[in-house]
């Protein structure tokens, strides 16, 4: 796991490269590269979500970029802090 200086999460393994097309099925819950592949199908789904509504988005590679095998999750965290309210709610200041 890295973190950039500006803000990028990035998860990556040396695992073996998934083909494009399942991208978009991976994201949806209980959803895996495999069926013997280990997890509950429900990481990239919640990464998903999350990225969705901090206004970022979930950006998947494999192979990871500038190698030839893996795969790699990222997205990009805000690098203000955003407003709140007396509960503690974002605020859409």
């Amino acid at each position: 796991m890295t973190l950039t200086q500006e803000g990028r999460l990035i998860v990556a393994n040396d695992g073996l490269v998934l083909p494009r097309e399942t991208f978009d099925r991976l994201t949806a819950r209980f959803e895996r590269a495999g069926a013997r592949t280990d997890g509950s199908g429900l990481g990239l789904a919640i990464v998903a979500a999350i990225a969705e509504r901090i206004g970022s988005h979930l950006v998947l590679d494999s192979p990871r970029p500038g190698a030839s095998s893996g795969f790699q999750a990222s997205i990009w965290l805000p690098t203000e802090v955003p407003l709140t309210s007396e509960k503690g709610a974002v605020s859409d200041a």
